[in-house]
């Protein structure tokens, strides 16, 4: 059974089979002609038009600096934070920044201080933050990594250690 150019288009090329009479009938060799153009149909391809921008800048791009700082700070909702705020904030290891330091992709990084891969990626890309013995152990990394490899394959050989070494229950 012979299909049609006009009810192939939901199929790709290969799976669609047009007859050697339709290829015939339209004067051309190639199937690529034979199939109808829809670069101009409306029904199917329409632009979409430009949305109002959500936010209108004008009245802040009209302001100074000093105006723009003094409008901030008379916001009662949103005071910007001053400079011991700023220290006294907890400092938040960023990931990526010690993984990149320490050159290595984020399976090796994971796979190096037994991270899951998983959690080691909602961490980079914010979906999730490092809990307060995840943080500890950031800093711990950050500033000893080959420490905490070095401790880690001591760990491992010590497993491995112990599953070769199995006493006989009896």
């Amino acid at each position: 059974m012979a299909k049609t150019a006009s009810s192939c288009l939901g199929w790709s090329k290969s799976v669609c089979l047009l007859s050697p009479t339709l290829y015939a009938a339209s004067g051309h060799a190639s199937s690529r002609h034979a199939l109808p153009n829809h670069e101009s149909d409306d029904a199917i391809m329409r632009k979409t038009a430009k949305r109002p921008r959500k936010i209108d800048w004008s009245r802040s791009d009209a302001m100074t600096p000093k105006q723009r700082r003094a409008a901030a700070w008379a916001d009662p909702d949103n005071k910007p934070m001053t400079e011991a705020e700023w220290k006294a904030a907890p400092r938040v290891p960023r990931v990526s920044i010690i993984r990149r330091a320490l050159k290595l992709s984020q399976e090796d990084f994971a796979g190096a201080f037994h991270i899951p891969i998983g959690t080691l990626r909602d961490w980079e890309q914010g979906r999730k933050e490092p809990d307060a013995a995840a943080r500890a152990y950031l800093r711990v990394i950050a500033r000893e990594p080959e420490t905490v490899r070095k401790a880690l394959a001591e760990l491992r050989d010590e497993r491995r250690r112990s599953r070769r070494y199995q006493p006989d229950a009896a």
